[in-house]
């Protein structure tokens, strides 16, 4: 089975990678000796292959995972690992995960493997989100994580950080704390919810670092 995870989201490209090897690992291989992860800016064809091999003695499948395979400086490596991933009967899982998304000009050597692999069944391409869409994503998992947040202050961490979700997320885990530890001392649900000030004194935003170069060009013009 083939699968190919790609995009400008890596963080939601990673969730997902995340997902599919916990899956495997509870249902298939739970010792983790049949999974494998390779760098695919570095691997050649000979480590790929050697790697994918045959079914593992211990576990009915193997999953092999190869990261930023379009960042492989060879330009030989890529027409060869299209020939090879024709031609192979796919007893084990392969997971391509790459940063790479479907509108950039990749050199023709390159753009046929990704073509091939963005035409398989199972893969997901992970764009990044519109303003909207990180706002309801926001919302979405501070309540996976047991909190809340009013929709301004959804509204603010969006307008504060974009569609970055890597900073987001780990901002949403700094809110979500503090909240937490005001709920435990105040003994009551009193202020658990991230309020839009929540976010305005903790959260700094992109801009900040580079606010006060922008004052002094424009003071000088």
């Amino acid at each position: 089975m083939l699968i190919f995870l790609y995009g400008s989201d890596t963080f939601r490209s990673r969730q997902k990678l995340k997902e599919l090897k916990d899956k495997f690992s509870r249902e298939v291989d739970p010792s983790g000796a049949s999974l494998t992860a390779l760098d695919g800016e570095t691997a050649t064809l000979e480590k790929i292959s050697e790697t994918v091999g045959p079914v593992s003695l211990f576990s009915k499948k193997r999953m092999i995972v190869i990261e930023n395979i379009f960042s492989n400086k060879s330009q030989t490596i890529f027409k060869k690992l299209l020939e090879y991933l024709k031609g192979k009967e796919k007893e084990n899982i392969i997971i391509f995960r790459d940063s790479a998304g479907a509108k950039e000009k990749l050199p023709a050597y390159k753009n046929e493997l990704f073509k091939f692999l963005s035409k398989q069944k199972y893969s997901q391409e992970f764009k990044l989100l519109s303003n909207t869409e990180v706002i309801a994503w926001t919302k979405k998992e501070v309540e996976k994580r047991g909190g809340k947040i009013s929709q301004a202050a959804a509204v603010l961490l969006s307008s504060f950080l974009g569609s970055d979700l890597w900073q987001i997320d780990h901002e949403i885990n700094k809110l979500i704390s503090y909240k937490a530890s005001g709920k435990l001392s105040l003994g009551s649900d009193v202020g658990a919810i991230v309020s839009e000030e929540d976010v305005k004194n903790l959260v700094r935003g992109q801009f900040d670092e580079n606010i006060f170069a922008l004052t002094d060009a424009l003071s000088a013009k």
